[in-house]
């Protein structure tokens, strides 16, 4: 299989683009933009994200996306991501505590996916979103992503390390921090966290 020329771009000029360590979130927001893309253009189905990380189609989870980032006090290194997805996994693989809220593309579909078209098209989306982000910065990843978030409009339960904060998920700042505004009007940034949709 010929996969997009992604290698010839360790040498070119925006492989060594300074991206400040604060903003290094945004790039797990650009790949779930650019895996929503390519799972709705390959299958036709529409996915969701739900904040930070993970796509869901139908409400069950079918991606899951972690970044690992390597970095020095004032620069970053490099930036790995790993992207998990359920693509041809049958019903009877997953274990009976999760059929409720994992599922794959196969059984959404109904149809074996092709695995290698999915790769290829991810890897094109993520190359165009990365270069428009270079080029315009992250205000129209951050439109994009928005269109696709589950959670933006709706009533959230944010679980953080130091307590629960329940609100009006209103959207994502610059950096990719979920804003929730509570019942009183005061508007929170979670920055980790499990969410909860209510209802």
């Amino acid at each position: 299989m010929a996969f997009p020329k992604i290698h010839r771009y360790m040498d070119e000029p925006h492989s060594k683009a300074k991206i400040p360590i604060p903003k290094a979130p945004q790039l797990t927001l650009i790949t779930a933009v650019g895996v929503v893309q390519a799972i709705e253009e390959v299958t036709g189905l529409l996915p969701e994200i739900k904040w930070p990380n993970d796509i869901l189609i139908n409400g069950k989870k079918i991606t899951g996306i972690l970044t690992e980032l390597q970095a020095e006090s004032d620069r970053i290194n490099s930036i790995i991501i790993g992207i998990g997805i359920n693509v041809n996994t049958s019903i009877e693989d997953f274990p009976e505590d999760i059929r409720t809220i994992a599922s794959s593309l196969a059984i959404e579909t109904g149809n074996i996916i092709d695995r290698e078209k999915l790769i290829r098209i991810i890897l094109q989306k993520l190359e165009k979103l990365y270069l428009l982000y270079l080029e315009k910065g992250f205000f129209p990843i951050k439109l994009m992503w928005e269109s696709y978030a589950i959670s933006i409009g709706k009533q959230i339960t944010a679980r953080t390390l130091t307590g629960e904060i329940k609100g009006k998920a209103t959207g994502i700042t610059e950096d990719g921090v979920l804003l929730i505004e509570d019942s009183a009007g005061e508007i929170h940034n979670i920055y980790s966290a499990d969410i909860q949709i209510e209802g």
